[in-house]
Order: structure tokens, then sequence, then C-alpha cells
């Protein structure tokens, strides 16, 4: 599903200061967070 839409988060300008995902059961936030970083640079995630 996140590549999917991932053109979603390369159009978001750099400046929003955060950006939301609700996860599925089933879903590890590593993974996701390597894929976005790849695309959008992350300082930080919770």
């Amino acid at each position: 599903m996140l590549i999917d839409n991932i053109d979603y988060f390369r159009s978001k300008p750099v400046n929003i200061p955060k950006i939301t995902i609700l996860l599925d059961n089933g879903y590890h936030p590593q993974p996701l967070e390597i894929a976005l970083k790849k695309v959008y640079s992350i300082t930080h995630i919770r």
C-alpha cells in the first residue's frame, strides 16, 4: 500500500512539520521508516 501511494509522499513539501501514518495490525514501523527515509527526509518518527 505504501508503494501504491509513494507519489503522495514525494509531492509533500519538506517544510510540513508532521505527517501521520496510521498502521493497521500486522504492519511494522521499522520497514516503513526505512522506505519513507528514501523519499522524504525524516528526523524523528514516533
